[in-house]
Order: structure tokens, then C-alpha cells, then sequence
């Protein structure tokens, strides 16, 4: 009898275990792109040789944006900029721009997914998704074929939308954390640290402080020797249909 009352509480605490064990391993694998729990991303290139890539997220941003491309003009390099599509409704003129000079657009949604986006229905996920083609589509009359989720966050809703649409999803291996960090230094330390071949940078074009970070990871990728590749050249992916 005790004894079968013991086993029952060790039933219960060991299904226990397997439940949080679950939770926390779902939790991860939601916020890491990197863990690709619930999708195939492309976090970065496969190569030895010391090529990297330039990504932007959330742009463009009316005055922000052009600065940048000023910058990467100066120094020659080809980037990606992942856009909300309600912003290239709001800024086509910077979208051309960017399209014009080289770079390369692509899908961030329509309205940026918010981090508890748990909730958002799969029909939801894919109207944001679509809506984003359309209005970049409307401008470069070019349909992107990337899509990199907002915050890096993924979910069973995303990844079937992203499966019936047909988005080929992209992350990064080395985060600037400029969003967070208010400190250039740290964010510039951050960088440089994490740099490597095959590395997919990620930054934001909204901060008034990208600027001079933007200006001194080039010097930095310069000086030692980093090629600074459009996104396509490094994992081998067609960016339009």
C-alpha cells in the first residue's frame, strides 16, 4: 500500500517534470531562432572563407535609413534591409532608394508581430506576411522571397503560415543587441567579439546610434580582412521570386 502510494507521487512529479521540461524546451526553441525548433532558418553562411553579411531590421526610416545607405555607399557594401510593410507604405521613396543603390528588401510583416504573438492566429500570421509582399511589391515590383520574424521569435501559427506561403526564413548568428544597449561602446565590443565567417549581422535602421556603430564595424571588418557580401552571395538564396 505505501508502497504504491509512493510510486503514484513519483508518477505525478516525474510527469511534472516532463511538462516543465517541455515548457522550457518550447520556450527556447520560441525565442532563439537559432535553436530552428519549429522551422528551418537560415542563420548564417556556410563558408570558411571570411565573408559576412549586413542585415537591418524594422526600416526604413524616413531620415535614419538614407544616412545609412550614405554610409555603406562610402564604403562600398551591400546590404538587406528587412521592412515593415506598413513603413514601405509610409516611405516608398526610401525603399526605391535602397533598391536602387543595390540593397537588397525583404519581409519583417506588415505591422511588426508583437513578442506574445502565441495568440495571433495562423490566418492572422499570414495576412501580416502577405500584406508586407504586396506593398514592397507595389514599389520595386519585386516579391520577396525572404522573411525574417520579428524579435526572432517563432511558433507552430508561423512556421504553417510561413509553410503555405513559401518564405524562405532568415535569422542571424550575430545579434548587435542595438535595440537594447544604449552604450555604442557595447554594442560595437559586442559585435566585433562575435564576428566570424559565415556571420549574418543583424542591426536596426531606427536609431540615431547605428551611425557611427555601422561606420565602425566596416572599419573594423576592413581592417581585418572581413568581405562584406550581399545576403544572397552568402547563403546562396534567391531574394524575389
Amino acid at each position: 500500500m505505501v508502497i504504491a502510494i509512493f510510486l503514484g507521487y513519483l508518477s505525478i512529479w516525474y510527469l511534472f517534470l516532463l511538462c516543465f521540461v517541455f515548457l522550457l524546451l518550447t520556450a527556447y526553441g520560441s525565442g532563439i531562432i537559432q535553436a530552428q525548433y519549429f522551422m528551418p532558418v537560415t542563420c548564417g553562411g556556410e563558408t570558411k572563407e571570411k565573408n559576412i553579411a549586413i542585415t537591418f531590421d524594422d526600416g526604413p526610416h524616413p531620415e535614419i535609413t538614407n544616412q545609412v545607405l550614405d554610409i555603406l555607399k562610402e564604403y562600398d557594401v551591400k546590404a538587406t534591409f528587412f521592412c515593415i510593410g506598413k513603413k514601405v507604405e509610409s516611405h516608398p521613396e526610401v525603399v526605391r532608394e535602397i533598391d536602387a543603390q543595390g540593397h537588397l528588401v525583404a519581409n519583417h510583416t506588415y505591422s511588426h508581430l508583437r513578442k506574445n504573438c502565441w495568440v495571433i492566429q495562423e490566418e492572422k500570421i499570414k495576412k501580416e506576411l502577405s500584406q508586407a509582399d504586396e506593398a514592397i511589391f507595389k514599389v520595386l515590383n519585386k516579391k520577396p522571397n525572404w522573411f525574417r520574424p520579428p524579435f526572432g521569435v517563432t511558433n507552430p501559427h508561423i512556421a504553417k503560415a510561413n509553410k503555405d506561403l513559401g518564405h524562405h526564413v532568415i535569422g542571424w548568428n550575430i545579434r548587435s543587441l542595438d535595440g537594447r544597449l544604449k552604450d555604442e561602446q557595447k554594442i560595437i565590443k559586442r559585435v566585433k567579439k562575435r564576428m566570424k565567417p559565415g556571420g549574418i549581422i543583424l542591426f536596426h535602421d531606427i536609431y540615431p546610434r547605428i551611425l557611427p556603430i555601422l561606420r565602425n564595424i566596416l572599419e573594423y571588418a576592413r581592417e581585418n580582412n572581413y568581405n562584406i557580401v550581399p545576403l544572397n552571395e552568402l547563403i546562396k538564396s534567391n531574394p524575389y521570386e
